[in-house]
């Protein structure tokens, strides 16, 4: 009764949930309440520091933890260990300083998402440390990459990674997320078709395909507790893993030949001993695990979930495919997975990027039902567009509580008459089909509003909004002078002395003279990379490094091209979520937008 009177003085839209900002301030009131103690019992070891606004704190437990991980990730990293970046004293603020340059964060995105940037892009020091403006760089590449790859970043800038003194939490939000998809990165059907056996009764393929990572490890540590008849069941990452007996039965399934991992063992001690065990059991089977005993027993909820990925990737137990199961993945998976899922992804990190519930959602998936009330749709919308949505007329929910599908599809029939008001092409399509979760007409008005989105930022001096023609013209009016010019103007050279660097000029500057125009964004000779390297050049003309540019006559050569040049316009600040891939096979939407 007393938490829902606290909740209900901050709650402003009466919803039954609470923003971030609205907790700060229901926790500044709280003094006495016991509210501040129970926040202290939970999250462990908490580092106060003073902001702009206040104080802020940060989980010692989660920068040791990620300390580790980056030493063990780096630990044969020629680059960092021959700077002395790693290994790092996780008990020490190192890290903060060690990532400041962007250069072992690039590296880490690139390990998370294979791809996500060109490292040759970089600012590296040689005879001398970075200055400010090469390390923004560097950083600017690293918070857009992670943008591309699924992190929500809010309020946090090249210059707090740069001197994150008083900024650590923001940091530490960043990493956790990176060191998330790293982790998570191979829990999916694509890199482990095993997973199949986790299907359940009256489940279809496209079931599974829709649960998020964190569900499926959860399902995973379940179909191993039924396997060893254990009658607990894990819902969560926190208060279920804490005594231990989940973790011993998982460890135990999965290698039972190992004497460390023997459950009754492991059982016979509790507290911190059985979470002490655990840590070394797994350490037996190969996991270098980043948590402490105090952890699980605390019930972190960010290291527990690393810890279970961390186990499922080094082993998952499940045994080989039967032909059966091999027989469902091959008639399961849908047509062009690939190609469709790199569609949904981008369209879906564009939401994401919008900070929809104050940076408090996270979508997974577009099509797991997330958006069939209308809800996410419409505040979406109302960020294109503040002001065009009527929230008096929408139907909330309450308490978390789903909303009845006649309301949802009273908010999905206000998503379409607001798409139309600004000006989306929906004909044929109804709230009833959002409300049913039909994907291609999902795709077709999230892939609206986002370009919507883009086209409001090319406004003209007349206030007119610019059309795809616009663009078009521009990039091709842009090349045309860039390469109207004479060298060294169009490409200039650092030393116009040294006769190697010269020489790479002239040859890059030949290939590139090629690429002089495009007929439309589905012109095949963009897949070569050239002409978008034109346009980085005609905004910063010494932008691109010659030694770098290749022909693109291969895929191998076009793909170096295509990652620079994302890599490149990264670095301008340029806020970008497609693939290489999508570049190369030029889709429309994606060389567009």
């Amino acid at each position: 009764e007393e938490a829902d009177k606290m909740i209900a003085s901050v709650d402003v839209n009466s919803d039954g949930k609470i923003s971030f900002d609205e907790f700060c301030v229901m926790f500044g009131k709280t003094e006495g309440s016991g509210l501040r103690e129970a926040v202290s019992k939970r999250h462990g070891e908490l580092q106060k520091i003073k902001g702009a606004v206040g104080e802020h704190s940060y989980s010692e437990e989660e920068k040791w933890a990620f300390t580790q991980h980056f030493n063990f990730t780096f630990e044969e990293d020629k680059y960092l260990t021959s700077k002395g970046l790693v290994p790092m004293e996780p008990d020490s603020m190192e890290m903060f300083a060690n990532i400041s340059d962007g250069i072992m964060l690039a590296k880490f995105i690139n390990l998370a998402k294979k791809d996500t940037l060109d490292e040759r892009a970089l600012n590296y020091p040689k005879k001398r440390a970075l200055n400010k403006w090469e390390k923004t760089e560097n950083l600017n590449v690293v918070i857009n990459s992670a943008k591309a790859i699924g992190c929500t970043v809010v309020n946090l800038h090249a210059s707090d990674l740069e001197t994150s003194a008083g900024k650590e939490y923001l940091v530490l939000g960043l990493l956790w997320q990176l060191v998330k998809i790293q982790l998570l990165s191979l829990i999916n059907i694509k890199e482990c078709p095993e997973l199949v056996k986790l299907l359940e009764e009256d489940e279809e393929l496209a079931d599974l395909l829709a649960l998020p990572a964190e569900s499926i490890l959860l399902r995973w540590i379940n179909y191993h507790m039924v396997k060893q008849e254990c009658s607990r069941r894990a819902k969560n990452f926190t208060k279920d893993l804490k005594d231990g007996e989940i973790y011993a039965n998982l460890l135990h399934s999965i290698t039972p030949e190992l004497a460390e991992c023997d459950k009754d063992t492991l059982m016979a001690s509790t507290g911190r001993d059985r979470a002490a065990g655990v840590i070394d059991a797994a350490s037996a089977q190969g996991v270098r695990s980043i948590i402490q005993p105090s952890d699980i027993v605390k019930g972190s909820k960010r290291l527990n979930l690393a810890f279970c990925a961390q186990i499922f990737n080094n082993n998952h137990g499940l045994g080989e495919l039967t032909e059966e199961e091999k027989e469902l993945l091959r008639v399961g998976l849908p047509d062009d997975a690939e190609g469709d899922a790199r569609e949904e992804r981008v369209f879906r990190m564009w939401m994401n990027s919008l900070n929809l519930q104050d940076g408090n959602l996270y979508i997974n998936n577009l099509f797991d039902g997330c958006l069939c009330d209308g809800l996410y749709l419409l505040e979406a919308e109302d960020k294109v567009e503040p002001g065009s949505v009527e929230w008096k007329k929408v139907q909330k929910k309450k308490k978390g509580k789903a909303l009845h599908k006649l309301m949802a599809v009273q908010n999905c029939n206000q998503v379409v008459d607001v798409g139309k008001d600004l000006k989306c092409s929906l004909v044929g399509i109804g709230g009833v089909d959002i409300n049913s979760n039909n994907r291609k007409l999902i795709l077709a008005l999230v892939w609206q509003l986002m370009r919507k989105q883009v086209l409001k930022l090319l406004v003209g001096p007349d206030g007119k909004e610019k059309a795809e023609t616009d663009v078009l013209k521009w990039a091709n009016a842009a090349v045309k002078d860039l390469l109207a010019k004479e060298l060294p103007e169009r490409s200039p050279v650092k030393d116009p002395s040294d006769e190697e660097e010269v020489a790479a000029r002239d040859a890059a500057d030949s290939l590139l003279g090629g690429a002089k125009k495009i007929k439309n964004f589905t012109d095949s000779s963009m897949s070569n990379g050239l002409f978008l390297l034109n346009v980085v050049k005609t905004l910063k003309p010494e932008a691109v490094d010659p030694t770098l540019v290749l022909p693109g006559t291969d895929e191998e050569e076009a793909k170096q091209n295509l990652r620079y040049f994302l890599t490149l316009a990264r670095a301008m600040d340029a806020q970008i979520f497609c693939t290489w891939e999508d570049l190369f096979e030029v889709r429309k939407k994606m060389v567009f937008i």
